[in-house]
């Protein structure tokens, strides 16, 4: 890695917070709210696999419990509000990612 790609990656990790903004989506409209979930990965490295590896989870719990946590696939009008809204939030953080460092992780 050259040393600006080094110091870009020190410079985004040194104030590296995303907030995972959710619209959850519940089956009636109009009790939808907003949540946000402050994800930090200053302690990772996202040159490395492992770094991004380790956000890509963080993420995915993050958005897990943004969206209120994975129900029963018995009320499926709930799980597919809760997948929704899961997808939202991984493809929102994703983004800010991106905007923010200039990493890309796996498609999802």
């Amino acid at each position: 890695m050259t040393s600006i790609a080094k110091q870009i990656v020190t410079a985004a990790q040194i104030a590296s917070a995303l907030a995972i903004a959710v619209l959850a989506l519940p089956a009636q409209a109009q009790d939808r709210e907003t949540r946000r979930v402050a994800v930090d990965y200053s302690d990772l490295n996202l040159a490395t696999y492992a770094g991004r590896k380790t956000l890509d989870s963080r993420l995915h719990h993050a958005s897990r419990n943004a969206c209120g946590g994975q129900p029963s696939i018995g009320d499926l009008a709930a799980f597919m509000d809760y997948r929704k809204c899961y997808t939202v939030a991984l493809d929102g953080a994703a983004t800010q990612l991106a905007a923010k460092t200039g990493v890309l992780l796996a498609a999802r």
